[in-house]
């Protein structure tokens, strides 16, 4: 769903249900923020570097924010690719991070600013999620938050 610019009304116009859901309905939920979460699993292992996991993006968005948490404190490096359903899988130099989510001696990190990000993705891309390296953390759960746009 996307925002669509809201019909002038004057004094004396009919309210149909159309317009009512158009410009009143449809706009407010276009605009709530969105999120998708990528859990990876070891399965009770340490997570191995190389480890994948891919996820489609479910509508046009502007990231806001990262956050990635573990199951215990440890050094995790993950990086992001995006791409088009047609371009799958993505290739390596389709990063779209400034600062990799990067946990180091820790057991959650958020990055807020994503300074250096590419921060719109389309319905249908996909982020291919990339475990760069990992010590002793057996789970973790990517966390993007951001606005439709």
């Amino acid at each position: 769903m996307a925002w669509t610019t809201p019909s002038s009304q004057v004094t004396g116009d009919l309210i149909t249900a159309a317009i009512w859901n158009q410009n009143i309905v449809s706009n407010p939920i276009a605009l709530l923020p969105i999120g998708v979460d990528i859990i990876i699993d070891g399965g009770g292992a340490p997570i191995a570097a190389g480890s994948v996991a891919d996820v489609e993006v479910p509508a046009k968005l502007t990231l806001t924010s990262v956050r990635l948490v573990a199951d215990q404190t440890g050094c995790m490096i993950v990086d992001i690719y995006k791409t088009a359903y047609a371009g799958l899988p993505p290739a390596a130099g389709s990063s779209i991070c400034g600062d990799h989510p990067t946990l180091t001696a820790a057991s959650k990190m958020e990055d807020t600013s994503l300074s250096g990000w590419t921060t719109d993705a389309a319905a249908g891309d996909w982020w291919r999620i990339s475990v760069s390296s990992n010590t002793c953390i057996t789970k973790a759960t990517l966390s993007l938050r951001g606005n439709r746009s």
